[in-house]
């Protein structure tokens, strides 16, 4: 029995929801450890996250495998193919709908203010369940078709920061696609040479109205005239364009 107070050896009700809500997709989870080590004399105070990942390896549609990555090299790069996640002791990776989610050790079990250590594991794999089980990674888009620097080309070591947070980078020609995807997390606008559309003016304005992130990285360039639509964008945060 879960005597603790804050029923830290049981899954909250939310993470049952979200499981039952989600009863039709198969969710692996990968521990990249061994369980035998939770039975340390030294490891009773990470007990929870042993009774988290046995609990969830419980249901049907949820497959809990444990290995060590330096005993298996193939399948810790089967988790991360670009090698920009990180595969260590310890850490956990989620993984449905071929969408990959790391969920770092470090971040299981953080250390208070008053030097308490609070177990954080189960609210971050729920987090990862969701986001996996939804289809696709939040995505930050690098706007194209107006001249912008590309991701390769200049901000390739920036762009695999990003993924190594868990976040895809894709680029998005917005006039051509006609809509902001739902996954969006964040519009860059970088190095544009010449001014976007009105088409593009709208639906970004449209997006930022319903809480979309935007950033502007406007460096100086040869241009006639000015870039009218990207400041009606801008204005809505406050934000001039210098011409000088």
């Amino acid at each position: 029995f879960d005597m603790t107070p804050s029923k830290k050896y049981t899954l909250s009700e939310q993470t049952k929801k979200l499981i039952a809500e989600n009863s039709d997709k198969h969710i692996d989870i990968y521990y990249l450890s061994l369980l035998k080590y939770f039975n340390e004399a030294d490891a009773s105070e990470f007990l929870p996250l042993y009774h988290t990942l046995t609990q969830l390896d419980e249901y049907d549609n949820i497959k809990l495998t444990c290995f060590e990555p330096n005993e298996n090299a193939a399948l810790a790069s089967e988790l991360d193919p670009e090698g920009v996640l990180g595969t260590a002791n310890g850490d956990i990776f989620v993984k449905c709908n071929n969408v990959i989610k790391k969920v770092n050790h470090a971040k299981v079990f953080q250390q208070s203010q008053d030097g308490v250590r609070q177990y954080a594991g189960e609210e971050l794999i729920s987090a990862a369940i969701s986001i996996c089980t939804k289809g696709s990674l939040p995505t930050i888009y690098f706007l194209t078709g107006h001249g912008e620097k590309s991701i390769n080309d200049n901000f390739s070591i920036y762009a695999s920061q990003l993924k190594s947070n868990d976040y895809d980078v894709q680029e998005l020609d917005l006039d051509k696609a006609g809509a902001i995807p739902d996954n969006a997390s964040i519009i860059y606008l970088a190095g544009p040479q010449k001014d976007i559309t009105d088409k593009e003016r709208d639906l970004l304005n449209d997006y930022a109205d319903n809480g979309g992130s935007l950033s502007f990285l406007i460096a100086p360039c040869d241009t006639e005239g000015r870039f009218y639509n990207i400041e009606a964008v801008m204005e809505k945060f406050g934000l001039i364009l210098d011409y000088n």
